[in-house]
């Protein structure tokens, strides 16, 4: 579960974000340059539960769908990111991906 607060003065969030079952997060470990590496995990489609106010509206999180990206490493000095995620119900089923591009 990841916990996020923030309190800014048009945005305050108490929010958690919980796998709707047991669920492993996408993991990878891969060597980078010449002697570095980069670990990465990723998790989407997600239970978001807690409290959301924006510019002092209350909002329903009950249909809202979440996920992160968490990376650390040794990257090179110049790392380019090209990636995009998705969350979303089809019906009653879930929608989570993440589409890497070379």
């Amino acid at each position: 579960m990841w916990h996020i607060l923030l309190n800014h003065p048009n945005i305050v969030a108490d929010l958690q974000l919980q796998p709707p079952y047991p669920d492993e997060p996408l993991a990878m470990c891969t060597p980078t340059g010449y002697s570095g590496w980069t670990y990465t995990q990723k998790h989407n489609a997600l239970n978001i539960a807690g409290s959301l106010i924006i510019n002092g509206v209350s909002q329903d999180v009950k249909s809202f769908l979440g996920g992160y990206d968490f990376s650390a490493g040794f990257m090179r000095r110049e790392t380019s990111w090209r990636w995009a995620s998705i969350n979303g119900l089809v019906g009653d089923d879930r929608l989570g991906s993440i589409w890497p591009q070379a």
